[in-house]
């Protein structure tokens, strides 16, 4: 039955190349000349060239035309450009890839497109996925939240906005940049979270990018619920701290911060671990 079962996967995937090949031809153009920004492109020869092409089935051959300026320069691929193909991967085989990658090492993804009939080297699963971070990181800036439908009946009393970082050390001379983190919370009459907003922002240095994420998110929860309590949440941060201040109308030091000050002047003021966990 397994070798059946193998069979079987080995010809669908074959399949699945064919038609993925014919479907890229779609995207393609007829050859003719194009304009784009202002300028005149043609196609480079009498015929189409041939391009392999990775998809989530296996290897596809497609012949697709070449475009160059009279200036010369660097070409320019119609077909590779309207399918939005990501360093030779067709956008199903980028996605898997770089959820994948998300979740294990570039060996783990490899075996697993493995178990599928697909071959997969470790360096082609890192380039995937690093071009889908390059890409989403480009359109974020035109991404934001959608802020689910509440419960009938309840009203959003309070917003809580929280953000919160750590020091990342990366190699080759970079240095220390900032993870971070911060979350949007809705809360009832009652003090019942309704729903949280959660935002991560890569490393960097500073938090430039993080915190003009976070003031699109704010802006259009503002719209939304304008007649809500703001409350800010965070350490002891500076910069974070003026932030917050700016966008809500009062502000709390976050519990474990606090309580890590307290611990430490314990001893100093009552003797003995009991004592002093007592008076903490």
């Amino acid at each position: 039955m397994l070798a059946s079962e193998q069979a079987i996967q080995q010809a669908l995937n074959e399949a699945g190349c064919i038609l993925t090949g014919a479907c890229l031809k779609n995207f393609d153009s007829d050859g003719s000349p194009i304009v784009i920004g202002g300028k005149k492109w043609t196609a480079k020869g009498k015929r189409p060239l041939p391009k392999i092409f990775e998809t989530p089935y296996g290897k596809a051959t497609v012949e697709r035309h070449v475009y160059q300026s009279s200036a010369g320069g660097a070409a320019y691929y119609p077909m590779e450009n309207k399918a939005r193909i990501v360093r030779r991967a067709t956008p199903m085989l980028a996605k898997q890839t770089a959820f994948k990658y998300g979740h294990n090492n570039a060996s783990e993804v490899a075996q697993d497109f493995g178990q599928h009939g697909r071959k997969m080297d470790r360096s082609y699963v890192r380039e995937i996925a690093s071009d889908v971070a390059a890409i989403s990181g480009e359109k974020e800036t035109c991404w934001t939240y959608e802020i689910p439908a509440l419960p009938a009946g309840e009203v959003v009393r309070t917003v809580a906005i929280g953000a919160d970082g750590a020091f990342a050390l990366f190699c080759q001379k970079e240095g220390w940049r900032q993870v971070m983190v911060g979350t949007i919370s809705f809360y009832n009459h009652e003090g019942e979270r309704l729903h949280t907003i959660y935002i991560a922002n890569a490393p960097e240095k500073g938090k430039a990018s993080f915190f003009e994420r976070m003031e699109r998110e704010v802006a259009l929860v503002r719209e939304r619920f304008p007649n809500a309590n703001y409350v800010g949440i965070a350490d002891g941060a500076h910069d974070q701290w003026e932030w917050l201040k700016q966008k809500t109308d009062w502000q709390i030091l976050d519990f474990w911060h606090a309580s890590e000050y307290v611990n430490a002047v314990a001893a100093a003021v009552v003797s003995g671990e009991s004592a002093q966990k007592a008076w903490v």
